[in-house]
């Protein structure tokens, strides 16, 4: 903000209010078992490539790498993964020794992670630039360190320009010495890492996770950017008490997340199975799919719930994910009928029919419904819609936290999210098409009585008309002491 002197006058430029764009929609949390990577801490990835430097490749005995291949494979990219392990896992490591009769140990390079990812790195060691030093070339994938001119002790002489081993500063792993360095140089040649385990295979509880410290699901709270749509690879998650753990994490966080049961898992059971389940915010996929993996040169049968978040993140919040293709499925893992279709999508079951016919042709999602018992609620699109408005509008009304509240302020905030929400009743927005109805905005004296403001609070009230919804949805915003609040009034 700006300020000038003109004829001893003291001015200030005030801004003008930000112009605020809709949130993202499309990323993607999973959480899942891999050979490497940081355990329990959301890394953004956003390719394949990316996702196998960082956490390894496909591997049947693990299910993060599958269940993220079955979202990528959709052509969603912005994803949040983490990583979780069983008891027993250990990372790789090599020990050097030099070149005596009897060797001694010059160093141990540890990898950086536990799990058999590590086993695949090596470590390569040459004469140094320098005489009496030597190079360490570290190779992990796609990703390579070279450490020239080392030495685990300097010389009574000093070597110009030489590294102290104890210094090196790896991103692959980590070099330990002896209590009483080795001053010998180490034998030349390359070593692969070797002794990493992933240890024992989680349960389904470890997938969901603790608070404080995060861990599993949990820990994609902190995730940033924050996720849309989560799901817990290889898993069938869709008892009582994990609908109930997804459900209050979504509710935390703004999201919404996929369930499904166990493999081969009949439609009558599945259909018994969501009889009493009743949440907006978890779509019930069914069944399992059967997907080539072209690394491994077979076809494997994973749960179809990374199927589902990775076609949702692609679309635009406003459309339902009913009707639309799947890539990287080869179709159910038995046959399933018509009726089995028609009993799925059945109001009383509310399971959503993943990789069978569609009507525009080919195979692909078949249902745009979500748990909810109540008609109004059920569509993913409305839940999305909802959640997507009220994080446009935190963000929106963010740029007011703490200002003086006064009838200026209060036309700002009317016109911020008026200008936010005009475009999408067009075609001047990302999606090139109308995202909603209708709507209106106040944020005035009457709804900002005396009663409200005396508080350092101010109300901004918006009312959307979602296509295909019967009645307004009303969003009350309250900017107060450092904060927005957001939510969907009943």
């Amino acid at each position: 903000m700006p300020n000038y002197v003109v004829d001893g006058v003291y001015n200030i430029q005030e801004n003008p209010p930000i112009e605020v764009q809709g949130v993202p929609t499309g990323v993607w949390g999973v959480v899942g078992t891999f050979s490497k990577g940081p355990v329990n801490t959301p890394t953004e990835i956003t390719s394949l490539n990316d996702l196998k430097n960082t956490f390894g490749g496909p591997d049947t005995t693990l299910t993060g790498y599958l269940g993220a291949l079955t979202a990528f494979g959709q052509g969603a990219t912005q994803a949040q993964v983490v990583r979780i392990v069983g008891t027993g896992a250990t990372a790789a490591s090599v020990t050097v020794n030099d070149t005596q009769t009897t060797p001694a140990q010059v160093f141990t390079f540890t990898y950086g992670s536990v799990g058999t990812g590590g086993n695949s790195a090596s470590l390569t060691t040459s004469a140094g630039t320098k005489t009496g030093t030597f190079k360490v070339v570290i190779t992990d994938g796609d990703n390579e360190e070279t450490w020239d001119n080392l030495v685990t002790v300097q010389p009574t002489t000093p070597i110009a320009g030489a590294v102290l081993l104890s210094s090196v500063q790896s991103q692959i792993g980590t070099f330990t010495q002896p209590t009483t360095p080795n001053t010998n140089l180490p034998s030349y040649n390359t070593f692969p890492l070797a002794g990493g385990s992933n240890g024992t295979a989680p349960a389904l509880t470890d997938y969901i996770g603790t608070t404080n410290p995060n861990t599993g699901l949990q820990a994609l709270a902190g995730a940033n950017p924050a996720v849309n749509l989560v799901f817990l690879a290889g898993q069938a998650d869709a008892d009582q008490n994990s609908i109930q753990s997804l459900t209050t994490f979504c509710q935390a966080n703004n999201c919404m997340a996929a369930v499904c049961d166990a493999q081969g898992t009949t439609n009558a059971t599945a259909k018994a199975d969501t009889a009493n389940l009743d949440t907006e915010l978890i779509a019930f996929c069914w069944p399992w799919q059967k997907m080539y993996v072209q690394e491994l040169d077979q076809v494997v049968t994973v749960p179809p719930t990374g199927y589902w978040v990775g076609r949702v993140a692609t679309l635009y919040p406003y459309e339902s994910p009913g009707n639309k293709s799947l890539a990287y499925t080869e179709g159910p893992e038995f046959t399933v009928s018509n009726s089995d279709i028609a009993a799925a999508m059945d109001p009383s079951a509310r399971i959503v029919p993943i990789g069978v016919p569609i009507p525009r042709g080919g195979i692909g999602i078949r249902s745009g419904d979500t748990l909810s018992q109540t008609a109004s609620t059920r569509p993913v699109y409305r839940t999305r819609m909802n959640y997507f408005i009220v994080d446009s509008i935190n963000t929106a009304l963010g740029q007011f936290v703490d200002e003086p509240i006064t009838t200026q302020l209060l036309s700002d905030q009317q016109h911020t999210v008026s200008n936010f929400l005009d475009p999408l009743t067009g075609v001047n927005n990302e999606a090139g098409a109308p995202m909603i109805e209708s709507f209106s905005v106040q944020c005035d004296a009457k709804n900002n009585p005396s009663s409200v403001t005396q508080n350092d609070m101010t109300v901004t009230d918006t009312k959307v008309k979602l296509f295909n919804m019967n009645r307004f949805l009303l969003f009350r915003s309250e900017v107060g002491a450092g904060v927005v609040t957001t939510t969907l009034q009943p």
